[in-house]
């Protein structure tokens, strides 16, 4: 298989796992969550396909920066649901490197995220290498992409998720080169507000 899902810190599992438990025996849950996620955390099953989430802010785009700038921000994982829709959750890590519990969310990025997992290992384009598979935002622009980082980060690959921005197509594999082009195309584009210059994530 061409695309791995790294081992997470222990720390973060441990918060993820923390905080499905609670959210699973709280009576207060309902109102956080919804209820139809109680029966698969109660039944413990392990969380899947792990992923570090990188985010890249306006600023190092505008002053010729790129991927190498890409903060590590968050672990991400897919969580078993009772519901047909797919659920995941994110857990933060911090400057000094602790781990919290962030977010949980059923929206169709899971379920385009999964297919086009689904669609990578498979592809002829990406199977004579070995890809760590990574998530990269760029919150300013609303641009994510899946980053599968090779180790040599002119061989990294970017795939667009939808909804994207004009100059990329989502699904579409771009090498590493002719994605920051074209996000830097972007945000030149793109008049910047104060809370776009100052955000990091």
């Amino acid at each position: 298989m061409a695309i791995k899902f790294p081992e997470p810190p222990k720390a973060s599992v441990a918060a993820l796992n923390r905080t499905l438990r609670i959210l699973a025996l709280a009576p207060e849950a309902a109102r956080v969550m919804p209820e139809k996620f109680g029966i698969a955390f109660e039944g413990g099953a392990p969380p899947s396909l792990p992923h570090q989430v990188y985010s890249l802010g306006l600023t190092d785009l505008l002053e010729g920066g790129g991927l190498k700038d890409a903060q590590l921000v968050s672990w991400r994982y897919f969580v078993p649901s009772s519901s047909p829709d797919v659920a995941s959750a994110e857990v933060n890590v911090d400057a000094s490197g602790g781990h919290s519990f962030a977010q949980l969310n059923t929206g169709p990025f899971n379920e385009s995220t999964l297919t086009a997992i689904a669609s990578l290992t498979s592809d002829s384009r990406v199977a004579a290498k070995t890809y760590d598979m990574c998530l990269l935002r760029i919150p300013a622009l609303y641009v994510t992409a899946i980053w599968l980082k090779s180790g040599q980060p002119k061989e990294d690959i970017l795939v667009p998720v939808a909804p994207v921005i004009p100059g990329l197509v989502a699904g579409e594999l771009y090498q590493a080169a002719e994605f920051e082009d074209r996000v830097r195309g972007a945000a030149r584009d793109k008049k910047p507000s104060p809370d776009d210059l100052s955000a990091s994530t």
